[in-house]
Parts: C-alpha cells; structure tokens; sequence
C-alpha cells in the first residue's frame, strides 16, 4: 500500500486498538517509514528494496540503492527496547555480504537523539529526524 494509513481506515483501527495490538502497529510503522524511505531515496534517484537471503536467514528492512551502485541498509523499529535485535541483524548480514553498504541505520518510533555506534558504525536515529 502507498500510505498505512490507508490500511488503518480499511480495517477500522483507531489509536486505542492500535495502541492495544503491539505487532500490528509495529508492521504499519515499518510500513510507514518504508514509504518516507521510498520518498527520499526516489529524490536521489535511489530504490527501495527489502532483502532476505533464504539460506542464511539474513534480513534487513530496508535496502536503499543508489545509480552508482552505492547501498544503505536500514533496520525500522517501534521502539529503543529492539534496538540490540536489529544491530545484530545489520552486523550479520555486513558480515555476510560481498559488497558492503556505505552505512548502516535503524530508525527507531520511540528515540530521543540521533545516535551512532562507534564499535559497529551503525547510526540509530528516531523516524522524527526523517527529512530531505
């Protein structure tokens, strides 16, 4: 879908059922930050892909790839209580990729500050601080 919001007045789901159903407002935020993504990445001349390598069960959310080839890869989470899950993902598949990303980010629902990792490189920033 273009806009999750959509998906909410399809299934008639308000703030207080969302706030009620952890997981689907987790997917819908995904999906939501995928959209901005989409956005941003479409001004670059950029692409927006999902990737899942099947055999070694690697995933990340969001794949950003540029017209120079140059690659992002992105990790969306409702809140900062994932953040250690989704660093875990973003090291294992640098790890097991050929050509490495330019940089890695989780974009996190419930974060204060842009923040970066100093031991893996990974930035972590709040979905607010999205913006061209």
């Amino acid at each position: 879908m273009v806009d999750p919001s959509l998906a909410c007045a399809a299934l008639n789901l308000s703030a207080d059922k969302l706030m009620h159903d952890h997981e689907v407002f987790g997917l819908l935020f995904e999906a939501l930050v995928e959209r901005d993504l989409r956005i941003y990445a479409e001004y670059e001349d950029g692409k927006l892909f999902h990737f899942r390598d099947n055999n070694s069960g690697d995933e990340v959310d969001a794949i950003i790839e540029f017209a120079d080839g140059e690659y992002a890869a992105f990790e969306i989470k409702l809140s900062s209580g994932s953040i250690e899950d989704a660093k875990n993902s973003l090291i294992n598949f640098y790890k097991n990729v050929r050509v490495k990303p330019k940089f890695m980010c989780i974009i996190v629902g419930h974060l204060e500050a842009v923040m970066h990792d100093k031991e893996t490189g990974i930035y972590i920033v709040p979905f607010t601080s999205l913006m061209p």
